[in-house]
């Protein structure tokens, strides 16, 4: 096969509708291209209009035109940091949405939650403009785990169930409850920046941190810290 019989793999599968060029080259990349019955991953690759080229049964034909994707923050890591987290190396292996990353899943992504510096949990990055005015409306539960440093009193988780001031208003939370001597059980509904450390604060309670487990239906489950998967269509706030 000579270069001037030959054309470039990804120009292939655009001409025959299989994908664009810039998500054949992804497809590539992930052993979704299989040409006369082969797997070929090496990007730059060359073929002859003879030869039959089909995606792999893992390789969907059709993708959203927009996704989202959750990501379990480690305390640890810093705000800087979060979007360089959504690359296929830290996508969970049980992510059952049956989606194919594409390098434009990384493009135009807002990211939303409450999870603070030194906190943990649930994050929502997405590329949809109605999950995004969902989330910047706010009018969903978030459920927070907070561990203590020391076992709370009645009297402590009283002060917290009846809410705090912060700056100049009073804010209560949705539901408090004691999971265990030393854990503590937050449901908020839009909670400001800071909400949670002035409650504890008011109730004189110290935590050595907190992990956001729900953002309205949407559960962080077995998600493992720093790892991310996608939405499913079943999935609603």
């Amino acid at each position: 096969m000579t270069e001037q019989q030959s054309i470039r793999l990804s120009k292939r599968m655009a001409e025959l509708g299989l994908c664009s060029r810039g998500e054949a080259d992804d497809y590539i990349a992930q052993g979704l291209v299989l040409v006369d019955g082969v797997v070929v991953d090496v990007l730059g690759s060359r073929v002859t209009p003879q030869q039959r080229i089909e995606l792999a049964a893992s390789g969907p034909r059709e993708q959203p035109e927009r996704i989202s994707m959750l990501l379990h923050k480690p305390a640890a890591l810093g705000e800087e940091q979060l979007l360089a987290q959504l690359v296929p190396a830290r996508r969970a292996a049980d992510d059952n949405s049956g989606l194919v990353y594409l390098r434009k899943h990384q493009q135009r992504l807002q990211l939303f939650g409450a999870v603070q510096a030194g906190e943990s949990g649930l994050l929502v990055a997405t590329q949809d403009g109605k999950t995004a005015r969902q989330m910047q409306a706010g009018d969903f539960e978030q459920e927070w785990l907070l561990n203590l440093t020391q076992p709370l009193s009645d009297a402590a988780l009283k002060l917290l169930q009846d809410g705090v001031e912060l700056n100049g208003k009073r804010l209560r939370a949705g539901r408090v409850s004691r999971q265990s001597e030393r854990q503590l059980c937050v449901v908020l509904k839009k909670p400001a920046p800071g909400m949670i450390a002035a409650m504890l604060a008011a109730a004189n309670v110290a935590a050595a941190g907190g992990h956001c487990i729900r953002i309205g239906r949407v559960r962080l489950g077995k998600l493992p810290a720093g790892q991310w998967r996608y939405m499913t269509a079943l999935e609603k706030f």
